[in-house]
Formats: structure tokens, C-alpha cells, sequence
């Protein structure tokens, strides 16, 4: 931290607790956010004692530190502390952080709450046993970032599991899967189940609890283990087979007042033909 006061011995000191202010130095050549970042890189602040007497560089406990708030400028206090004296050091320390009076917290009995704020953005975790709920929040006006992520050079699980459901809303979802996919239904205690897959190499798969099953090959489909393709390049395609369904149509007759006539007229069959080149193109 930037050296601003000297330090003295104090040799009598009055009470072994006291309370403060964090503060910032009034130096125009101390830039105030590089020496915000010096107090968390070295866990110490400039505190302001409720007398008025000024302490550098002094240490904070580690589970206090991340609770602490600092003034825009040097005229203004930030978080209220209370500190206190070794009997054999007389420099501070600070214990802990105090509600200012008109502040509160917002919590209850059988919960916590870890919150930041700066402007229009606000960043907190909030727990409340009694509710059984868990919140993790980023409330901003801005584009604002929420990340879960596991690195390393060894496969790792990143597991979300509930006893109901789980729901998901966007205005846009992405999913990216580099090597495959697997969606499963399956009742809880039941054996049989609905799996919806693509496997990189492999294609896409669909299984059901009523023995359904599709899959992709290349340009063909699989039903059931039946091969059927879907390319009008192939030598017999969906599209041929429809074709010749439809002329087989055509050809049926029925007797009528008039003599032996097509059950479907020759308007209809170029509507059906027709139907299908839309289906293939």
C-alpha cells in the first residue's frame, strides 16, 4: 500500500476494541482504484478510527476482507469495521465489518446472502433454508455474464440433477456437443425408456418403450432395422416408391353407370404427384 502515515507507538491505549471507517487517501497523485486493488492484493486498508486518528496498512481478517466497501472519494467513508489491539502491538486490525445505521441486510433466520453492487449491476448468492431455495443472480442493465465451467486435460462431470423439474428459459438456446449427444426419458424404477442420440461418426438415433426405432445413415433411414433412403439420386428412393404407389392407384377401376372407371380421376393423380415433388425438392 501506498506509505501515508507514519507509524508510532502507541503506548497507551485506552481500549483493546474500537470502531472505524475504511477510507481512501485525499493525495491527488493516488489514482483510487489502483489503490483499492493494492488493499485486496495485500488484504490491508487506510482505516479511520471513530476518533479520528488515521492507520495505514492495516491488516484484515481473511474472512472479512471480501465484505468490505470502499468510497468513490476521499471525503466519504466506506464500510463500517471494528478493530482491535494486541496488548503487545498497538497497531490495528480489523475484525469485522458493522452495519452502517440506515442499512440492512435483507436477511433472516436460517439464511445468507454474498452480494456486490456497483452502479446498475448487482451480483449476489442467497440461501434460505427455511424457503429451500438457492439463488445465484446477476441483475444488470448491461449484457451481464453467468458461467459454470470444469478445464483440465482430463473428461470432467458438470452433473444437474432434480427431484422435479428443470426448466430452462431464453430468447435464444445454444448447444454445442463435440462428440455426441444422448437424451434419455425414463420413469423413476422403470426399466424401459425413450433415448434420442448422435454419435460423431455414427449419425442420429431414436429408441422408444414401444420398440420404435429410427436411425440415420448416410443419405438413408432406418426403421425398425428396414433401410429406406431419402435421396432421389438413389436407384429406389422414398420419392420412387410414392410414385409408383400413386400410379398403381390410377390403375384401379370400379364399375360404375357409366362402364369400368379409375377410382381416383386423372385431376386428382397430378395433385398427388404433384404433393410429392414438393416433399422432395
Amino acid at each position: 500500500m501506498l506509505s501515508r502515515f507514519r507509524r508510532n507507538t502507541r503506548s497507551n491505549i485506552s481500549s483493546l476494541l474500537g470502531v472505524g471507517y475504511v477510507i481512501i487517501p485525499k493525495e491527488d497523485n493516488i489514482d483510487r482504484n489502483q489503490f483499492v486493488e493494492q488493499c485486496y492484493r495485500t488484504s490491508t486498508i487506510l482505516l479511520l478510527t471513530s476518533d479520528g486518528q488515521q492507520y495505514e496498512n492495516v491488516s484484515v481478517n481473511k474472512g472479512v476482507i471480501n465484505n468490505l466497501e470502499f468510497p468513490e472519494e476521499f471525503d466519504q467513508t466506506g464500510s463500517k469495521v471494528i478493530y482491535g489491539f494486541s496488548q503487545n502491538i498497538s497497531w490495528p486490525v480489523i475484525l469485522g465489518v458493522l452495519e452502517k445505521k440506515g442499512e440492512f441486510s435483507g436477511q433472516s433466520e436460517y439464511s445468507f446472502k454474498i452480494s456486490k453492487e456497483i452502479d446498475s449491476t448487482n451480483i449476489s448468492i442467497l440461501g434460505n433454508a427455511s424457503n429451500k431455495n438457492l439463488s445465484l443472480k446477476v441483475n444488470t442493465n448491461e449484457e451481464g455474464v453467468l458461467q459454470l465451467s470444469i478445464n483440465g486435460d482430463i473428461d470432467s462431470n458438470l452433473n444437474i440433477n432434480s427431484s422435479g423439474n428443470v426448466n430452462i428459459q431464453a430468447n435464444k438456446i445454444k448447444g454445442v456437443a463435440r462428440e455426441s449427444f444422448n437424451f434419455k426419458v425414463k420413469a423413476l424404477g422403470e426399466t424401459e425408456e425413450t433415448n434420442i442420440s448422435y454419435e460423431l461418426g455414427t449419425g442420429f438415433a431414436y429408441k422408444d418403450e414401444f420398440n420404435n426405432e429410427i436411425s440415420l445413415d448416410g443419405d438413408k433411414i432406418l426403421l425398425k432395422g428396414k433401410k429406406y433412403s431419402m435421396s432421389a439420386e438413389n436407384d429406389y428412393s422414398v420419392k420412387t416408391l410414392l410414385n409408383e404407389i400413386i400410379t398403381e392407384i390410377s390403375n384401379i377401376t370400379t364399375s360404375t353407370a357409366l362402364g369400368i372407371q379409375p377410382i381416383i380421376n386423372k385431376l386428382q393423380i397430378e395433385e398427388l404427384k404433384e404433393k410429392v415433388k414438393k416433399i422432395f425438392v
